[in-house]
């Protein structure tokens, strides 16, 4: 969107103000684009969820009008996503069971712990968070979860009911039904398919989701095949609602939701920092959690599917020249024209909708960034790499707490070794600072320099070594902390710090820190270790004297 480059973008302008009148064809065309496309994609993902396919038109209507009117993003789409109702339904057929009606209950009982869950975050300001799991471990929790789902619809391709978000489900939907595969329906299935990769291929890919869907219609007529079909859409608004669920389905379902928010906010976040970045304005994370989480709210107080951000629409919508969110309101009214209408879809086969599920998912560079990974760093590629073993044989859940693991592993391993410049201080024939190890002149100060935080996780592994250091060094008199690149310290770090002052004390040698950080400081007064601290002036006495 070269377009907007040069005006007023700072992260507090309203995006209004910018808009011109000139914008408007241009967001009219966008928006019936993402339409165009976001629609058919939506009914499917609502199907992956086991939801009906109106609960995905429900959730482009109050669901992204919620965020078009809090969000901060002037990009970002919001729709049902493959890896959110993959969650959703991974969450919700252990408490539903078999019970159609309780299916749905409990889906929006979901919507709305996860949009809860991102309204609290919100407002306890934790929109860091987005930096909680790492780029790789996530993109192998996604690349599993496209290839489980995936695998999902192979069944529905193949013209079979079944299914399901297990690979001991899917393996036994395909053996029961093989005997009854119609070679009409499966050339159905691998045609709309095949047919989806070309309109992409050829620079189609906005018209493929709905020349997909009448394709399939069209050929489930003509040629009288029994394919499983979508049915009729309810006509009219939905209905707005508050979730009743008893039998302890709210704990049960709370950690599926907490993962939904989760993934929900990482994806959405993610796509919108890129376009921000690129067409030169910023987000506010913590803003973010308020929309997203008010979009969910809405979708479950409306009968919708929960919304996340969608790089795929995002991305149409840019190439289409979309230039402002009006693009937003297009889709919201011809949605709302469509739900006044009613439809009726009786011929659209389900195979359609799986199709385009397998295309949303699979894309020539889904394992782009684990390559990359690989290239670059081989601890984070096999971080990524058992990720995404974990959701294809445990679940997409279970599978997403590994990923947290993983990173939380990953910055404690990182904080183990934390880097530590180490200096000797030599007096002849002039002071000066070199490498304690370099051996030929007497060293009596110890100048130690941590490169980052001192906390639980680092602080033992830094005075460890410092230990080691001291302990080669005899005539030492003074041991001397730079404390300029530590941000902060805990307790541990303190404690750990005292005891290293209380060794070197019994041996006549002082502790001594220097250009310490005011937080710093204050830490070490109110943990006792005020006497530690020496000015910044004195560093040069210290060193010399």
């Amino acid at each position: 969107m070269a377009a907007r480059r040069g005006r007023d973008r700072s992260a507090v302008a309203p995006w209004w103000k910018a808009w011109r009148r000139g914008d408007l064809p241009h967001d009219l065309f966008a928006g019936l684009m993402g339409t165009i496309s976001t629609v058919p994609e939506a009914m499917a993902f609502a199907l992956l969820a086991g939801l009906p396919a109106h609960m995905g038109l429900y959730a482009l209507f109050l669901p992204i009008l919620a965020y078009f009117l809090l969000g901060t993003s002037r990009d970002l789409s919001l729709s049902p996503t493959a890896p959110v109702v993959a969650l959703l339904a991974s969450t919700v057929v252990p408490i539903a069971g078999d019970d159609p009606d309780r299916y749905v209950a409990v889906a929006l009982l979901v919507s709305w712990l996860a949009g809860g869950i991102l309204l609290a975050a919100g407002l306890l300001r934790l929109g860091y968070a987005a930096s909680f799991v790492s780029r790789p471990v996530l993109d192998g929790y996604f690349a599993g979860a496209s290839l489980l789902i995936t695998a999902s619809q192979v069944p529905l391709l193949l013209g079979l009911n079944g299914g399901g978000l297990d690979v001991a489900e899917i393996a036994r939907s395909l053996a029961a039904g093989w005997g009854e595969l119609e070679p009409g329906e499966v050339a159905l299935g691998a045609g709309l398919l095949a047919l989806l990769y070309l309109l992409h291929a050829a620079g189609l890919r906005a018209i493929g989701p709905g020349v997909a869907v009448a394709a399939g219609a069209a050929a489930v007529g003509l040629l009288g095949l029994q394919a499983p079909v979508v049915g009729a859409i309810p006509a009219g608004l939905p209905d707005l609602h508050l979730p009743a669920i008893g039998g302890g389905a709210v704990a049960r379902a709370l950690p599926g939701a907490a993962a939904i928010a989760l993934v929900a906010f990482l994806d959405s976040v993610s796509t919108a920092r890129a376009f921000a970045g690129q067409n030169g304005y910023r987000i506010d994370p913590d803003r973010e959690l308020l929309a997203l989480g008010a979009a969910n709210v809405a979708a479950g107080a409306s009968g919708a599917a929960p919304v996340s951000g969608n790089l795929a629409d995002t991305l149409l919508l840019e190439e289409a020249g979309a230039r402002t969110p009006v693009t937003t309101l297009v889709t919201v009214a011809l949605v709302l024209v469509l739900l006044l209408a009613g439809a009726d879809f009786p011929r659209i086969p389900l195979a359609a909708f799986a199709a385009i599920v397998v295309h949303a998912v699979v894309r020539p560079g889904l394992f782009a960034a684990l390559r990359r990974t690989f290239a670059e760093d081989r601890v984070e590629f096999a971080a990524g790499l058992l990720c995404l073993a974990g959701v294809l044989t445990i679940g997409l859940v279970r599978g997403l707490l590994i990923a947290m693991g993983l990173t939380v592993l990953r910055m404690l391993a990182l904080a183990n070794h934390l880097p530590l410049r180490t200096y000797g201080v030599v007096r002849d024939p002039a002071p000066a600072l070199v490498d304690p190890d370099g051996g030929g002149r007497p060293v009596d100060t110890l100048l130690f320099q941590p490169l980052g935080g001192l906390f639980f996780a680092s602080a033992g592994s830094v005075v460890d070594r410092m230990r080691a250091r001291i302990a080669r060094a005899p005539a030492l008199r003074r041991v001397v902390i730079d404390l300029r690149a530590v941000p902060w310290v805990d307790l541990t770090a303190c404690d750990y710090l005292a005891a290293l002052a209380r060794e070197l004390a019994a041996r006549d040698v002082a502790l001594l820190a220097v250009r310490v950080r005011a937080e710093v400081a204050e830490r070490f007064r109110r943990c006792g270790l005020g006497d530690l601290l020496a000015a910044e002036a004195e560093l040069s006495h210290l060193l010399d004297g």
